[in-house]
């Protein structure tokens, strides 16, 4: 089995100092299941690319990926 990688919307979150804990809490979940979805190992939903790019101002094509998943 693979190792999944990392999201780049992980270090794009990293660079603007937003957390997991942040992000869960503007999308109502866990900051753990977050990680999971920044780390690769559950397919990012609509919602979280979504907040993701509002909350980065960067484009979802530029923040996810879906191969490997």
């Amino acid at each position: 089995m693979a190792v999944p990688k990392p999201q780049p919307a992980k270090g794009i979150l990293a660079l603007r100092r937003i957390t997991n804990r942040e992000l869960a809490r503007h999308l109502g979940c866990t900051p753990e299941w977050v990680g999971r979805v920044l780390n690769g190992y559950v397919r990012p939903p609509d919602r979280l690319k979504a907040a993701v790019a509002e909350l980065t101002g960067a484009p979802e094509s530029e923040l996810f990926r879906e191969e490997g998943l």
